[in-house]
Order: structure tokens, then sequence, then C-alpha cells
């Protein structure tokens, strides 16, 4: 239940002075940890405090996003809890209530928060491994093919990149997997697309199993910088799933 609206004023000004106090000046590498725990409950203050007749859930939330800016995290990322919340209302919903009807226990919707935050820093990053993974794999199999006719190069950079995301393929069906490899080969027959095929696997950017074909993105590897794992060293960035 919302506090009696003639206090609305003095608890979001106790509110603004806390959040601003000295418990929340983490620095260094406890900059957006903290950050991160000071927007959530300024959300939560904000939902509990209820100053407005509407339009209170939005506002914690537009708080929530200026505190992170604020300490400094980065706009691409400083919705993520607010996404995370829009996402999972029911959850959303379900803390709230629990830290009201607790006496105030917040600590599960800190959790949830940075929770959300996390999950939706994996999402981007994800995002961003899979178009670096693409854009890397475009680049080198164009290095790899060549020759002097530009037909005979992009069909086969045109398998090359098909074949990346998808499981292996048996020649006979390679022709079926897009539009514009079935009309390719509809009009330049099977011994093309075995000349192709034969000279994509000689120069590395194929590698037949069983009569199937499939991207050989195993050399990529190397070309791509490193990450940090998880336990704080580092390794080659990993291929979308698809692309294995």
């Amino acid at each position: 239940r919302a506090p009696d609206w003639e206090r609305c004023d003095e608890l979001v000004q106790k509110m603004c002075d806390w959040l601003n106090g000295p418990s929340f000046s983490g620095d260094g590498t406890m900059r957006i940890p903290v950050a991160i725990i000071k927007a959530s409950l300024a959300h939560l203050y904000l939902a509990w405090i209820h100053p407005f007749g509407d339009g209170n859930g939005r506002t914690a939330r537009l708080c929530e996003f200026l505190v992170l800016v604020t300490c400094g995290v980065p706009t691409s990322a400083a919705h993520l809890i607010s996404n995370h919340c829009n996402k999972t209302r029911d959850e959303y919903y379900k803390q709230l209530q629990y830290a009201s009807e607790s006496g105030g226990d917040v600590t599960r919707f800190l959790s949830y928060c940075s929770s959300g935050f996390v999950e939706g820093l994996g999402e981007q990053l994800r995002w961003i491994y899979d178009r670096q993974f693409r854009l890397t794999w475009h680049e080198y199999v164009g290095s790899q093919v060549t020759g002097r006719d530009p037909d005979m190069r992009e069909r086969r950079a045109l398998i090359a990149e098909v074949l990346l995301f998808c499981e292996p393929v048996a020649k006979k069906d390679i022709p079926r997997l897009t539009p514009e490899l079935a009309e390719i080969y509809a009009a330049s027959g099977p011994k093309t697309l075995a000349r192709d095929l034969n000279e994509l696997v000689s120069i590395g950017l194929l590698r037949a199993v069983d009569g199937r074909y499939r991207a050989d993105s195993d050399a990529l590897m190397s070309l791509l910088p490193l990450s940090v794992s998880p336990d704080g060293g580092t390794r080659s960035t990993n291929p979308p799933v698809e692309a294995r």
C-alpha cells in the first residue's frame, strides 16, 4: 500500500538523499555493481512511494536508467534491467510483492534485477560475437577464393557462406539451400558443382565427411580476437553454435 500522499515529497527527498549518500559511492571495480544496486533500489522505492497518480512504473524505470547512465553504464546496456522487468512481468510483480510483504527484504528484488542485467549483457555479447564471426568468415572466404572468373569466385564464396550455418549437407542437396544456388547450378550443372566443392575442400573452406559437406571454420578461430573467459583467462572467441 502506498503511503499517504502528504508524505510523498518527504519520502522522495529521503530516498534521493540516501541514494546519493556515501552508502552508494562505489568506485573502481565496484562502480558498476553499486550502480546496479542503486538503480534497482531507486526503482523499488519509487514503486513503493507511488508519488504519482499514473506512470509510476515508467518513472521508476526512467530513474533506473538515469542512475545507470550517470554511473558510467553505456546507454546500450542501461536499459537492460527495464527490459528484463518488461519481459518477465509476472516474476517482476512477484518480486515487488515479496519485497513489500516481507517487511522490506530487498535482497530477492536486487538478485532479480542483477540477474536480468547479466542475462541481457550475455545476449548482447552473443549477438556481437555472432556478427563478428559472420563478418570475419565473409572476409576470410573472400581472401581464399581466387581465380580470374568472377562468376566462379562468386558462386564458390556463396557456397562457403551458406554452408557456415548448416548441418553437413549432401552434394545433391546443396543447390536447394537457397534460390540463388538453385538458379546458379540449374544453369551450370552438377559437374560444375562437383568442381566447386572439390576446390573449396582443397583450400580448406569446406570439409567433406561421408559424402556431406560443411564449412570448415576451425582455421578461422585463430584470426578472431581474444575474449575474457569466466575464469579470468583468455580464449579465442567461439563461433555461434549454428556455425560449427
